[in-house]
């Protein structure tokens, strides 16, 4: 499935940034004197003036799969700067602070979801199957169906701005070098890649002059408990089960989650609607990224095996695995992602919306250790 549809800007007359002062309160959209931030683990980290976003504070948030890896951090960022927040997801989460409300439920329950959207001014949709593979029904019925039940509910709601969470994994496998928002679109086949695609024509085919639709394509998010990037390489490698494909060679397009959360809550205040982003920190090879982790746990050299190898090699291994935890084993399909040939231009992130991302690879990896060692993941290493 091949579309050519870059950019499709839907951009209405006086349909930008109607989240304006007097919604706020008279409050600058961004602040002119924060000097940095302090994150939930104690770091300090200086913030440029593209990364602000205290201006959005006031305002009520909606977040669905707030429960999730990116939910939750979006959450928490977004109580951190005085925003109301409601959470939808299946799961139960609460980040114990009172300008937080939860509404458990399905995200394709229409009744649920109108609740939630009610009284709410934005709303950031995290929720979303991210696997490689699986049975193409559940990724139509979650980020397909799902989509569209939000969407149209934050229409039917008066929400004024909806911010549709992507996936770089849109632009498929073979995509050129440094492709930016206007490049093509290609599944591939993958129901992932496919229904992101279907997910991103759903929310912007439905902006209007009273609902703002923005969608951030988002790099390979890591940090301290994401599943796909962090917590399960390490407990693969634990077991002596990682192997590289290709030697390492595919690149890993990485974001740090708070790199992320800052850039959501810049194109939150300040994309006009229609209007697509790629959110990357950089690229480093497979053999770079997960190199960190296998120095982290002091293991020996990361094994490799022939591209063509590594299919029937993780089948295998899922049916000796058949009885573990299903997230800690590897599908098939994961492949593709690992053999990646290029990065991703994330350029119209930085220039339009000041997209200045503070922690790099390095500090991201110390975190991540420090993270693991405090919640047992990992020993400490002995110097």
């Amino acid at each position: 499935m091949r579309i050519l549809c870059p950019e499709t800007a839907i951009k209405s007359a006086g349909a930008f940034h109607r989240l304006s002062l007097t919604r706020i309160g008279a409050k600058p959209l961004v602040s002119a004197t924060i000097d940095c931030l302090e994150d939930r683990r104690g770091h300090v980290a200086s913030v440029p003036d593209g990364l602000r976003n205290d201006g959005l504070g006031g305002l009520t948030i909606g977040v669905t799969g707030v429960a999730g890896f990116i939910g939750s951090h979006v959450a928490r960022r977004c109580l951190e700067i005085g925003c109301r927040v409601k959470g939808l997801d299946q799961t139960p989460w609460s980040p114990a602070d009172a300008n937080f409300e939860m509404t458990v439920g399905d995200i394709n329950d229409h009744a649920t979801v109108r609740r939630f959207c009610e009284e709410v001014d934005v709303v950031i949709h995290t929720a979303a199957i991210v696997r490689e593979g699986g049975r193409r029904a559940d990724f139509q019925r979650v980020n397909v169906e799902g989509t569209r039940v939000v969407v149209e509910s934050s229409a039917a709601c008066g929400v004024q701005k909806l911010v549709h969470v992507s996936s770089v994994m849109v632009y498929g496998f073979n995509y050129p070098h440094a492709v930016d928002e206007d490049g093509p679109l290609e599944g591939h086949g993958n129901p992932y890649c496919e229904t992101k695609i279907a997910s991103e024509q759903i929310a912007l085919q439905n902006a209007t002059p009273e609902m703002d639709v923005i969608v951030l394509r988002c790099g390979d998010v890591y940090g301290p408990g994401s599943l796909p990037w962090t917590v399960r390489p390490i407990k693969l490698m634990k077991k002596r089960d990682f192997l590289l494909v290709n030697g390492g060679r595919g690149v890993i397009n990485y974001v740090y989650i708070d790199n992320l959360v800052e850039g959501v809550l810049l194109a939150t205040e300040k994309a006009p609607s229609g209007s697509v982003f790629n959110f990357t920190d950089g690229v480093a090879t497979c053999r770079e990224f997960f190199g960190y982790y296998s120095t982290m746990i002091g293991k020996r050299p990361l094994r490799s095996v022939p591209g063509w190898m590594f299919r029937p090699v993780t089948y295998f291994h899922r049916y000796l695995r058949r009885h573990s935890d299903p997230d800690m084993v590897v599908h098939p399909d994961v492949t593709p992602f690992l053999m990646r040939p290029h990065g991703y231009s994330s350029q119209k992130a930085r220039s339009v919306l000041g997209y200045s991302p503070t922690v790099t690879l390095e500090d991201g990896m110390r975190r991540i250790e420090s993270w693991a060692i405090e919640s047992g993941l990992i020993r400490r290493r002995i110097a």
